[in-house]
């Protein structure tokens, strides 16, 4: 039983760590935002935690409501995001709305602002929550 517990716990140490290139984590979880990591998904500044685009993880938008999801596949894990408006500009600044599964600290509502977008994906930004997000 210790055994399965321990690949369980080391398997999410490598799950919460995927997300950015080695080069690219240290500015996207620990010094601040980083733009030129590329992969969709929420990074935590002053964390070692990180729930991005990699190993399975899903993205589900919906255009209409505004809304980004993140999940893995049997939705033990999710982080749902709820925007005030399509962000899109850099220096906009948007409400969202956050619900999750599993991150204790992405809950609730974050003024956020946008610090790149390139068309394909718009990074935002906030003292508690970062994400890349594709463009809604």
């Amino acid at each position: 039983m210790k055994r399965y517990l321990m690949l369980a716990a080391l398997s999410a140490m490598l799950f919460l760590m995927a997300g950015c290139t080695d080069r690219q984590r240290p500015e996207a979880v620990f010094a601040g935002f980083d733009t030129d990591c590329e992969t969709v998904g929420l990074y935590f500044p002053g964390a070692f935690e990180s729930f991005a685009v990699d190993y399975g993880i899903q993205v589900c938008i919906n255009h209409e409501r505004l809304t980004f999801r993140l999940q893995n596949s049997d939705q033990s894990e999710f982080v749902h995001a709820e925007f005030s408006s399509a962000p899109s500009e850099v220096s906009e600044k948007v409400t969202v709305s956050v619900t999750s599964l599993g991150f204790d600290l992405a809950k609730g509502n974050f003024e956020m602002e946008v610090v790149k977008a390139d068309g394909e994906r718009v990074w935002l930004a906030s003292e508690t929550v970062n994400m890349i997000i594709p463009a809604l």
